[in-house]
């Protein structure tokens, strides 16, 4: 059986719940990926994605100045549009148990958990990278 944790990234980037949003932005660039897991302390609180971060992004056609843009952007915090409601799954969940939750709630990843605690994420990549290896 192909298991969710022999395809999962276990080395996961997070970012705490009180970092703004300019480090989310940042953090996502710097390693190229899509979704960070938000903690607080240890504890997963929830996720965002590249797509949340465009969602909150003021526009090009707005009407702030160049001083209050950086300001505001300043006072957004991750916790601020973080998705709080999160599907997980277990490291010994088969693939296909992955796929379908993805598909389910249409979503991309799936946070990792073991006893409660966060051990890796799998996107929806390394379940088509699973499939070609079959």
């Amino acid at each position: 059986m192909m298991r969710v944790d022999n395809y999962m990234t276990a080395n996961v980037i997070t970012i705490d719940q009180d970092s703004k949003f300019i480090e989310a932005m940042e953090k996502m660039e710097q390693h190229q990926i899509r979704h960070l897991l938000v903690m607080d302390g240890e504890k997963l609180v929830g996720i965002v994605t590249l797509t949340d971060l465009y969602r909150v992004s003021p526009s090009p056609a707005n009407a702030l100045s160049n001083h209050e843009l950086p300001y505001l952007l300043d006072k957004l915090k991750v916790k601020h549009f973080m998705t709080k409601k999160l599907e997980i799954i277990n490291p010994l969940d088969s693939i296909k148990v992955a796929a379908k939750q993805m598909l389910e709630n249409r979503i991309s990843c799936l946070p990792v958990i073991n006893d409660g605690r966060l051990v890796g994420v799998i996107t929806e990549t390394d379940v088509l990278r699973a499939i070609m290896m079959e």
